[in-house]
């Protein structure tokens, strides 16, 4: 019998997504020896390595390609955005079949929605996995938040924080991942003007979500404190706790 005993010391699979300017590049480019895939241009004034930007299917799976297949020193990989990356994959399916829609594409009847799945699951899986399984890589996607509808029947219907990708592809990602957190500003309502403010200096004091509520998606697999300051020193240090 094929057992494994234990547990076994894998590199994480985190997700972290934000809201705008929270500093999510910056945050990632702390871990170890970190290259960055970015699929937008968000990293020309971070001090990191970094590929040229992957702005079409075929330059994300080459950047992907070399990490697996040439000798490298780096440990850590971070895709930036996925969402952005996402809207590349939807522009190629939509324009390779002169679709008006991804609802329209391949035939229509949710086709088009199967072909991205097939494709983002071929990047988590095919790719991502084996950079951590092989290569000992720890994976960091990062993407950009948007608000959701969820209609809940126990708690009826309530807004939520989640990934700005298709929901099915957000459901397809947190399965995988280890970590999903959401980073933020914290803010506080002024008593006199009814309106948010953010608490702390320099912007406002950021914090990293890993346990989910009804305000955000996030959960973890390492037991972690519900908050954290978005700092990588303290995030690794709790997830080795």
């Amino acid at each position: 019998m094929d057992i494994i005993k234990g547990k076994e010391n894998k590199p994480p699979r985190i997700v972290i997504y934000v809201t705008e300017g929270i500093g999510k590049s910056t945050f990632a480019s702390q871990a170890e020896s970190p290259i960055f895939i970015p699929t937008e241009d968000g990293v020309s004034n971070i001090e990191v390595d970094k590929f040229l930007i992957a702005n079409t299917r075929g330059k994300v799976k080459e950047c992907l390609r070399q990490l697996m297949n040439d000798k490298h020193e780096y440990k850590t990989v971070v895709i930036d955005t996925w969402d952005t990356m996402e809207r590349q994959f939807i522009t190629e399916i939509i324009s390779k079949d002169r679709a008006n829609s991804l609802n329209q594409a391949c035939g229509g009847y949710g086709a088009g929605k199967g072909v991205l799945l097939e494709q983002t699951g071929e990047i988590l899986f095919k790719a991502l996995d084996v950079l951590r399984d092989i290569k000992g890589m720890t994976i960091i996607i990062l993407a950009h938040s948007k608000v959701v509808s969820v209609n809940d029947p126990q708690n009826g219907a309530y807004d939520q924080f989640s990934l700005s990708c298709i929901n099915d592809v957000t459901d397809q990602i947190t399965s995988w991942a280890d970590i999903v957190c959401f980073a933020n500003t914290r803010m506080r309502v002024d008593d006199k003007t009814g309106m948010a403010k953010a608490i702390g200096g320099n912007g406002g004091e950021r914090v990293l979500h890993t346990v989910g509520t009804p305000a955000y998606k996030a959960k973890n697999r390492y037991d972690m404190n519900p908050e954290l300051p978005l700092n990588w020193n303290e995030f690794i240090k709790e997830m080795n706790k």
